[in-house]
């Protein structure tokens, strides 16, 4: 079985009002885990040396499950400071430049 990364938008904005983005190393199990008493969500996961942890959804405001080398697991580990839009898989379909040619 393969890794991927877990890449997460946090819920807080960077000086730039950018969400703070995270990246979660060789995730090898993903699980979306709701309680249906106290209708909390969250997102269990285990590394490929079989640590394990979770993040509460209610900081969260999107997150990605994507192929290590993906541009969007790139782009977080390069801490770069461009606006892209990615796809479910993490590649890159348009970002601030192009968006800039597309409306002249």
């Amino acid at each position: 079985m393969g890794t991927k990364d877990l890449v997460v938008a946090w819920n807080s904005m960077d000086e730039d009002d950018r969400f703070e983005l995270e990246s979660f190393e060789q995730v090898v199990a993903l699980s979306y885990v709701k309680n249906l008493v106290s209708e909390d969500e969250s997102l269990q996961f285990t590394y490929a040396n079989g640590n394990q942890a979770a993040i509460d959804l209610f900081d969260v405001e999107r997150f990605r499950y994507v192929p290590h080398d993906s541009h969007l697991a790139q782009y977080v580990r390069s801490k770069a400071k461009v606006d892209h839009e990615w796809d479910e898989q993490g590649n890159v379909l348009t970002n601030e430049k192009e968006n800039r040619l597309l409306k002249k």
